[in-house]
């Protein structure tokens, strides 16, 4: 099951095109209100440290669905820019998970890694300016101002919801969608959905033949 959940993933970012521009914007491009959105309104210039980090974790957000707790354990050993993958320790269901990173969220957290991050001999990739661990309060709260500045007012987590819906909208099934969002029960997963009631017939039926 795990193979078939990585190719999902690999096709899924293929689908979701994401566009990580050099000087303005936080435009990651799909068709969700979240992101046109934020493409239409938001002028972030990644000049500072802060923006190219915010920039970065809106990436992982986005494209991996990631929680905010997550996002703050991951350390330099749990990215491999040569593979384009991105190794998560631990989920909520217990089990390390290894995930294809899309190349725009690559040259994002590259960027943040050469031109913004802290000198330090700590492996925890997302930092202070004073370089100590980024809580996952400080990044909740850079990521709601961030989509503030876009006009949305919403949580960190819509970028969660967001990619669990694109899911849905590609035709994945429930189960993979479980698997990818890291839940522990399918119950979590359908309340991340908010699915109407036609597809979700659809996905059902699918998952009973």
């Amino acid at each position: 099951r795990s193979g078939s959940i990585v190719s999902a993933q690999k096709w899924m970012l293929e689908t979701l095109k994401m566009d990580c521009p050099d000087s303005i914007g936080m435009g990651v491009r799909n068709e969700s209100e979240l992101v046109s959105g934020m493409e239409r309104n938001t002028h972030l210039e990644l000049s500072t440290s802060v923006d190219i980090r915010t920039y970065a974790m809106i990436h992982l957000a986005h494209s991996l669905g990631l929680r905010p707790k997550e996002i703050g354990k991951i350390t330099l050993d749990d990215v491999s820019f040569t593979r384009g993958e991105l190794t998560i320790k631990e989920r909520k269901t217990k089990n390390p998970t290894i995930l294809p990173l899309p190349k725009q969220t690559v040259r994002a957290i590259a960027a943040y890694v050469f031109k913004a991050r802290p000198k330090t001999k700590l492996r925890e990739l997302f930092l202070t300016h004073s370089g100590s661990p980024l809580r996952p309060e400080t990044m909740t709260g850079a990521i709601k101002k961030a989509m503030e500045k876009a006009g949305l007012s919403s949580t960190a987590y819509w970028l969660r919801h967001t990619y669990a819906q694109n899911l849905l909208k590609m035709g994945r099934t429930i189960y993979e969608i479980k698997e990818m969002m890291g839940h522990n029960n399918i119950q979590s997963t359908q309340r991340y959905l908010h699915i109407d009631t036609e597809r979700m017939r659809k996905v059902l039926f699918d998952e009973t033949l």
